[in-house]
């Protein structure tokens, strides 16, 4: 399984346009909220490519969890 992730996420991330800031937590692409679409139609795509089915996506906005 793990082995399958790493897979996918990384032909997620080489798909990403080359300028744009990332990193990962694990199976999340943490990007600016802006690019956040962006990212989601990718992986989107590569599940269609790789897997022959789209996957739900979750975009979530925690920067503002933790602001007090």
């Amino acid at each position: 399984m793990q082995k399958t992730e790493v897979e996918y996420i990384k032909t997620c991330l080489s798909r990403l346009p080359k300028d744009m800031k990332f990193f990962t937590i694990h199976d999340a692409i943490c990007v600016k909220e802006s690019d956040g679409d962006i990212v989601k139609a990718v992986m989107e795509q590569v599940s269609m490519e790789m897997y022959g089915e789209k996957i739900s996506v979750k975009i979530e906005n925690s920067s503002q969890d933790n602001v007090k």
